[in-house]
C-alpha cells in the first residue's frame, strides 16, 4: 500500500541530451498491454529524502544516461486547488523542481479530464501549466514528446500514473490512467501516437507504473 502518495501523487519524465549525468529512469514492462504487476514501493522504488519534499524513483533502469523521471509523495500541496493561494503552490512546485533537478520552467502540464486524449508536446509548450493553470494544455490525460528538455508532468490521487520511454526512438509520454481513461485503452492510445508520429515499436518501449489506490482502500 502506497501511503504517502496516496493523496497527491506526480509523474514527471524528463528526455535528457546526451552529455548529462546519469539519472534515473523508469521501470522495464516489455508486455505491458498485457501484464497484471503487483509490487512494493519499497522493493522496487528508491525513496529520496529530500529537505523540502519527499520523492520517489524507479530502481530498475536508474543508471540510464537519457532521461530522468520522479513520483513526488503528497508532502505539499502543489495542485492549483481553489481554496489554496496560488502563490503558495508556485513556491512548492518551485521547491519540487529543486530537490528532483528539474527547472520548474521546463514542466509541461495538461488539463486532466479523465478522457483518452492524448497530445503531442512540442518546444513551443515548454512552461505550460508549470506555474498557473490558465496555460495547462487543455483537455488532455497523456502527454508525449521527443523533444530534450522538457518534463511532461501528470497529476493522480487515486488514479494511475504511468511513464512511457521508448530507448530507440527516444520519445517519452506520461500518462493519467484513470478508470476511465483505462477503459478507453489510454495507455494503447499513447503508445499508438507514439508508433504514428515517432515510428516507435512497442517492443522498445518501457514503462513505469507508479504506485496508486488499491483493494485495501475500499
Amino acid at each position: 500500500m502506497f501511503q504517502e502518495g496516496l493523496f497527491c501523487l506526480t509523474g514527471g519524465l524528463w528526455l535528457l541530451g546526451w552529455k548529462v549525468l546519469p539519472a534515473a529512469a523508469v521501470r522495464l514492462f516489455f508486455c505491458f498491454y498485457l501484464c497484471s504487476v503487483k509490487y512494493s514501493v519499497k522493493e522496487k522504488m528508491e525513496r529520496i529524502e529530500d529537505k523540502d519534499f519527499l520523492f520517489y524513483r524507479f530502481k530498475q533502469l536508474s543508471g540510464r544516461p537519457d532521461i530522468r523521471h520522479f513520483v513526488s509523495s503528497g508532502r505539499k500541496d502543489i495542485g492549483f486547488a481553489e481554496a489554496v493561494d496560488p502563490a503558495v503552490i508556485r513556491r512548492n512546485r518551485m521547491e519540487l523542481a529543486q530537490a528532483v533537478g528539474i527547472e520548474v520552467e521546463r514542466w509541461v502540464i495538461a488539463h486532466q479530464i479523465h478522457s483518452a486524449n492524448v497530445v503531442v508536446v512540442g518546444g513551443e509548450d515548454v512552461g505550460r501549466g508549470a506555474l498557473d493553470r490558465e496555460s495547462r494544455i487543455p483537455d488532455a490525460d497523456a502527454l508525449v514528446t521527443d523533444r530534450e528538455g522538457i518534463c511532461l508532468m501528470v497529476f493522480s490521487a487515486d488514479c494511475v500514473p504511468v511513464l512511457l520511454f521508448d530507448s530507440v526512438k527516444k520519445v517519452i509520454a506520461a500518462v493519467h490512467a484513470g478508470w476511465r481513461g483505462t477503459a478507453a485503452q489510454i495507455v494503447v492510445r499513447t503508445v499508438e501516437k507514439m508508433r504514428e508520429r515517432y515510428g516507435s515499436c512497442p517492443a522498445d518501449i518501457r514503462a513505469g507504473i507508479g504506485p496508486s489506490i488499491g483493494k485495501c482502500c475500499f
